[in-house]
């Protein structure tokens, strides 16, 4: 059996990261896969944080209007509207910011999956690793998984299969 520490040596590296994030409410998944890109750490062990906007784009909240414009004061720069799939966006924003990972969080795309993910989307910013939302049958995601040189993934329920070393949740004890 490997050890926890093992796995804490699993690290990704960014291409490039955003200035702020705004994410559609329409989905929760989204905050999730937006999050280890709005709170990660640098290679000395720092912590950098980038402001994440839960909103909906149609009739955003004076709050987060507010936030934006005259509190924080950075350009949105990253939008994941409702467009596509949490799958979708997930490959879309791993593709985008990600130049290499020794692990990811793979997310069964349900309720128990979300609820799993909300517990271990952490350990994705502690590491700068990805957030997949998947089902499971997408090549796509496998393909992109390859390409950045993934080893182990964290697997959030109970379905949803692997890739390379496991190490799998699912439930909250674990």
């Amino acid at each position: 059996v490997t050890s926890l520490d093992s796995y804490l040596s699993y690290t990704g590296n960014f291409s490039d990261v955003p200035s702020a994030i705004a994410v559609s409410d329409a989905n929760p998944f989204f905050a999730l896969i937006a999050s280890p890109l709005a709170v990660h750490y640098d290679s000395d062990g720092n912590q950098e944080v980038i402001p994440l906007y839960i909103q909906n784009f149609s009739d955003p909240s004076r709050a987060v209007t507010r936030a934006i414009s005259d509190q924080i004061n950075i350009p949105v720069d990253m939008f994941m509207e409702d467009t596509q799939s949490a799958e979708a966006w997930s490959i879309a924003i791993a593709k985008t910011y990600w130049s290499h990972s020794d692990a990811a969080i793979l997310i069964q795309n349900d309720e128990i999956g979300y609820t799993l993910g909300v517990i271990a989307t952490p350990i994705a910013s502690y590491l700068s690793i990805p957030v997949f939302v998947t089902d499971g049958a997408n090549n796509s995601v496998q393909a992109l998984l390859n390409d950045l040189g993934v080893k182990l993934t964290f697997v959030c329920g109970d379905t949803l299969k692997g890739y390379g070393t496991t190490l799998r949740f699912t439930d909250i004890d674990d």
